[in-house]
């Protein structure tokens, strides 16, 4: 209990300069300083304010299967950080290619062109803004939707809740 405290007293500063690299990394986008790539398919964005899970996978899942009964020609776009969702989104969508990559424009035209989609869905890509998307949504947990209310690693938040005027759905 004592770690924990001591712990936060010393991330704060930490807490506050991350915050501050995020909101001049968005400030920058939103002048168009930072530049947003657009490819010729619609961009879906299913991401979160929090880090951990906020149920962004099984959504993603869902709308994609959804725009496949719609036919829809979709890719998933995932970054991959070790995780399983690479594993886990083929078993629960039908058929979907889910790309996997650091770079989602070039992961976005690899989609187009490769598997000839007309929509790519991006699995935890509300903070990825190089790729220019058509809708933003927001998953929130229910239970805890801001964590502590602190920027990581003092908490839980990957930006400041000024961000969520970005999302369009929640």
């Amino acid at each position: 209990m004592i770690f924990s405290k001591i712990f936060f007293l010393l991330s704060i500063p930490f807490a506050f300069l991350y915050f501050f690299i995020i909101f001049i990394r968005n400030i920058f986008y939103n002048f168009n300083i930072f530049r947003k790539h657009k490819i010729n398919a619609k961009v879906i964005s299913v991401g979160n304010i929090t880090w951990g899970g906020t149920g962004k996978t099984p959504v993603v899942a869902f709308i994609a299967d959804e725009l496949v009964k719609k036919n829809r020609r979709v890719s998933i776009l995932i970054r991959g950080y070790g995780n399983d969702e690479s594993e886990l989104l083929p078993k629960l969508t039908s058929n979907v290619p889910v790309l996997v990559g650091k770079d989602r424009v070039k992961m976005g035209i690899e989609a187009i062109e490769n598997h000839l989609s007309d929509t790519v869905i991006l699995d935890d890509g509300f903070q990825h803004r190089r790729l220019e998307r058509n809708l933003d949504i927001v998953c929130i947990d229910a239970a805890k939707p801001f964590g502590n209310g602190w920027c990581i690693p003092a908490g839980t938040l990957r930006e400041g809740l000024g961000s969520l005027k970005r999302a369009d759905i929640f």
